[in-house]
């Protein structure tokens, strides 16, 4: 995302748009991106600005910028944490129905927001109610050492031949002295 425009820019904006200027010749005329102008066009437009003033209208909005985050109620995050302790093996997407069933069977006045998987997975986690992923510790397979300790199989799959046939073969090659071992061809 880039940066805000400067007031001197979209003062700039604004001027070439009461002269006649289309969007897309002011844009170019700036190098500024023709989005960017439509935006600040419509928002100066729908902004009245003979009773706001129009400097209120070219001011950036940094307060919309950035995630929205969503408030969920104490009473949201509690049944959730509570499922969880309930059920540890279950994970968040099995978790999810049963709390969006309690929510949803609640008379209330309000709709409780239900928070998506990824939400209820940073919640037990940032509460210690999962454990982290085990690291194995097999170590990783390298490069060959010797002849014949390694081979690369590639597959090139269908594949037509002249004659229209379709067909796939391997490739088999050692990996330390790169020589060919094999080329089976496959009719499908």
């Amino acid at each position: 995302m880039g940066a805000a425009h400067s007031l001197l820019v979209r003062e700039s904006i604004l001027s070439h748009r009461k002269e006649g200027y289309s969007m897309l010749e002011i844009s170019k005329k700036l190098s500024i991106s023709y989005n960017s102008v439509r935006t600040l066009c419509h928002r100066y437009a729908a902004s009245n600005p003979i009773e706001s003033g129009h400097k209120d209208a070219l001011l950036p909005h940094y307060d919309q910028c950035g995630p929205q985050e969503k408030l969920y109620s104490p009473a949201v995050i509690e049944a959730a944490l509570a499922l969880k302790r309930l059920h540890p093996r279950w994970g968040a997407p099995r978790l999810r129905l049963p709390l969006e069933t309690e929510m949803r069977s609640k008379e209330s006045e309000r709709e409780e927001a239900i928070p998506s998987i990824r939400t209820l997975e940073r919640w037990f986690r940032d509460n210690n109610l999962v454990k982290p992923k085990r690291q194995t510790g097999e170590p990783r397979i390298g490069r060959a050492r010797a002849v014949h300790n390694i081979w690369e199989v590639d597959a090139k799959e269908q594949l037509e031949l002249l004659d229209g046939q379709a067909t796939c073969y391997l490739t088999m090659v050692d990996e330390k002295s790169g020589a060919w071992l094999a080329s089976p061809v496959f009719p499908l």
